[in-house]
């Protein structure tokens, strides 16, 4: 866990760095072209990868001949997507109304014949729980990304940058996974063998791309209603509210499948290790997603520039869903360990349900409507299925709300004390403003929290062994 922690810490930071720089230099329409591609692109890429690996952690009876037949359907499965996503390039730019829409797809499209090989190798560093190697596969393919996009965007090449920095991040992290785990099997014709891994990972990969279309279908509609412009400014309050999320939740799963998988056999402890996950996870999540929040409006100003003053009120409203999105996302590695994956598409389904009426209606109502449908709507999909799952790995649901209810509290103490400071500061500089909002802000968290939720912190530390 260390290692993961340690890897993560060093790529977030300059990630976050170089993101915020690169958002500096490209404009709200790059940002829109980029947003719209990225849903279809996206939607087929979990065909490929969301199933697959999980299908080899969990897998007890690995052979040769059961990962070559697998690593067959994994070839034979890129192959066509890549011709898929290649051929319909055309056809969704048009719909769109969009030539830069086809020609990212295109590209793109060769992503799928990357990743095909580096699958396996990845799983298996996962399974054997190495997560020294994963720290440093994730830290070396992550920086030359994000330094390969920031100068593709300095020398102007708009969003081609995002484009090429994620297709050199892709190479040089399947070879780096074919460097720590060479794969000393062949593709063979063994079917049979990988049925069950195919099975398994298919019905991973269903329930993934539903939890796509319903986090990334905003996108998609809004696309075909509002500009260019307005879906580069919603797609980067989405990317920024969303950074916590979409960078520390991977690796929590990534450590949180094989070790759930070790215990799979007793419900309890996976119960009792599912709770802890939602309490430590909610702690440290919650002031950082309000803290955004509270802080939105100045922080645009300062880091980003006036002209993407859009961006502002999209990201205030949609960080403060993103503790709900969080602890959604950490039942996912329990429910997969414990083989219930019928019970995770059923919950996405019925997210996806909800959110398709709300955005339906909140697009109505420009990208401000849109974040306000997540607001509206997400709340209601998350209490239903918290109940499912809990029902479902033996929790108590009121065990459940003890658990994360404190961060919640206290984070909304925390956003009242950031409000309050940029009120007394109105006349300093935005500079001035947000770091002393940032400062009382974590001052406020943290001093409330030794003080009404200190059990927390020994959590917190005995994480370290």
């Amino acid at each position: 866990m260390k290692w993961v922690a340690f890897g993560k810490a060093i790529t977030q930071i300059i990630r976050w760095s170089t993101t915020f720089l690169v958002i500096r230099l490209l404009v709200p329409s790059d940002y829109g072209v980029i947003a719209i591609a990225d849903f279809f692109i996206s939607f087929l890429w979990l065909f490929s990868i969301a199933g697959a690996g999980t299908a080899v952690i969990k897998s007890h009876d690995l052979t040769k001949e059961s990962l070559g037949g697998f690593f067959t359907v994994i070839l034979i499965l890129n192959f066509f997507l890549f011709l898929l996503l290649w051929g319909s390039s055309g056809y969704i730019g048009g719909y769109y109304n969009n030539l830069d829409v086809t020609d990212v797809i295109a590209v793109s499209a060769f992503c799928f014949l990357i990743i095909a090989f580096h699958i396996i190798p990845s799983a298996l560093i996962a399974k054997e729980m190495d997560f020294k190697k994963l720290a440093y596969i994730e830290i070396v393919s992550q920086l030359s990304g994000a330094f390969s996009t920031l100068y593709m965007a300095y020398l102007g090449m708009g969003f081609w940058a995002l484009v090429y920095g994620q297709i050199l991040r892709l190479l040089i992290m399947t070879l780096l996974s074919n460097i720590y785990s060479p794969m000393h099997v062949w593709p063979n014709l063994h079917l049979r063998k990988a049925k069950k891994m195919v099975l398994f990972g298919g019905t991973v990969s269903v329930e993934s791309v539903v939890f796509h279309v319903y986090t990334q279908m905003d996108v998609a509609i809004a696309g075909l209603i509002l500009a260019t412009s307005e879906i580069g400014a919603y797609s980067v309050a989405m990317l920024v509210a969303a950074i916590p999320l979409s960078k520390i939740m991977p690796s929590v799963k990534q450590v949180a499948m094989p070790a759930y998988t070790k215990v799979n056999k007793d419900i309890k402890v996976v119960a009792k290790y599912c709770l802890k996950s939602q309490r430590i996870a909610m702690f440290l999540m919650v002031p950082i997603f309000f803290g955004l929040s509270s802080v939105a409006n100045t922080l645009v100003t300062v880091v980003f520039e006036n002209r993407w003053e859009g961006a502002i009120v999209p990201l205030t409203l949609l960080c403060l869903i993103m503790p709900l999105r969080a602890s959604e996302e950490l039942f996912s590695p329990a429910l997969k360990a414990t083989g219930k994956t019928g019970v995770l598409l059923t919950n996405t389904t019925i997210i996806f349900l909800i959110m398709l009426a709300s955005i339906l209606v909140g697009v109505r109502y420009g990208i401000d409507g849109l974040a306000m449908a997540w607001v509206c709507g997400f709340p209601v999909a998350f209490f239903l299925i918290v109940n499912r799952v809990t029902r479902t790995l033996g929790i108590s649901f009121a065990d459940y709300v003890r658990a994360i209810r404190m961060p919640f509290i206290i984070g909304l103490v925390m956003y009242g004390s950031v409000e309050l400071v940029e009120i007394i500061m109105g006349g300093f500089s935005p500079l001035v403003v947000l770091i002393t909002s940032i400062i009382v802000g974590a001052m406020v968290y943290v001093s409330v929290s030794w003080a009404f939720n200190r059990s927390v912190f020994q959590e917190v530390i005995q994480l370290r062994n």
